[in-house]
């Protein structure tokens, strides 16, 4: 790496740590520490450790769901690989934007070791593809039955923005047609074109073959996109708050895919932002839903730490012994 791009590397990670800070002196601000240890000290333990172990096995899912979709392009991979692959990966994306680090790092090390480029990189963005349309799911699935919610304009134009752009850019990626019409402007020439359309062929074993999808969506991902909302509906009750289920299920999807825009380290900050934000239509107060919040922020935090350790002291380790 040069020098210029040495430099931009780290002047993009203290910009997004300064605004990861930023965000929480304000919310801070808003609300006090004392109050939040409060909130800490008189929960019951019970609600919370349940939460967070469903944030861990959601994670395990994940690693099962690119382990299914690995072997459905006939990849010879043991689930041991995909594991160590896939834990290590959680550290990366503490540190670079949003989740693209993690994923750039465990495929290109699939494909070091198997080749297989083209399957290796069609495998990963379906993998994220395949979570982002759960996630769309789950939130207009939830919304019919949460109309109430709904009747806040605020609620309901975040829920159509999140539907509109998970499910529409999910059919950009899988149709030919809609992927011809929605790139005509842009020249055929240029280099946003040629990875949008490389980005497009990776997927065609998934256009052909739709069950795959499906079934990866119905087996992994809902699972994994419903576990968050029961986790937050477990720290609520954990820290004494009577919520509705399926308001919880409408509101998570929103401020998660919030959290993944790649301004902020690990979405710290964001996703309190979001969540103290949002659940106040569901009259949580900013103290219980910024708590309930920080405890996602740092299991996710503790997982990468973890995965990182893991990296740094066993990962080669473990797939020399797998030779």
């Amino acid at each position: 790496m040069d020098k210029k791009g040495f430099m931009k590397k780290h002047l993009s990670f203290v910009l997004r740590l300064a605004v990861s800070l930023g965000l929480l002196y304000y919310l801070f601000n808003k609300v006090p520490y004392p109050d939040l240890k409060n909130i800490y000290l008189s929960a019951q333990i019970p609600y919370i450790i349940s939460g967070v172990m469903l944030f861990y096995i959601s994670i395990f899912l994940g690693q099962l769901r690119w382990y299914y979709i690995l072997k459905k392009l006939s990849i010879n991979v043991k689930f041991k690989e995909v594991f160590i692959r896939y834990f290590s990966a959680l550290f990366f994306n503490l540190f670079f934007p949003s989740i693209v680090a993690g994923d750039i790092f465990r495929g290109a090390g699939l494909t070091s070791r198997h080749g297989e480029t083209k399957k290796i990189i069609s495998s990963v963005l379906v993998d994220r593809v395949n979570g982002a349309f759960a996630l769309g799911l789950v939130a207009f699935i939830f919304s019919i039955f949460g109309r109430e919610i709904l009747l806040d304009n605020r609620v309901f134009y975040s829920v159509l923005a999140l539907c509109i752009l998970i499910f529409g850019g999910t059919v950009f990626l899988f149709s030919k047609h809609v992927f011809k019409i929605s790139t005509f402007f842009i020249s055929k020439k240029s280099q946003i074109y040629k990875k949008l359309l490389g980005m497009h062929e990776t997927l065609y074993f998934f256009r052909v073959n739709p069950l795959v999808f499906a079934k990866s969506l119905l087996c992994f991902s809902l699972p994994i996109q419903l576990l968050a909302p029961c986790a937050f509906y477990l720290f609520a009750k954990g820290f004494g708050v009577q919520a509705s289920f399926v308001s919880i299920a409408i509101i998570v999807p929103i401020c998660m895919a919030i959290a993944l825009i790649p301004i902020a380290i690990a979405g710290l900050g964001i996703r309190e932002s979001a969540v103290v934000y949002f659940f106040t239509f569901i009259n949580i107060p900013p103290d219980i839903s910024m708590g309930m919040s920080l405890l996602n922020g740092f299991a996710l935090i503790f997982i990468g730490i973890l995965g990182g350790l893991f990296y740094v002291t066993l990962y080669h380790r473990c797939l020399q012994c797998d030779t």
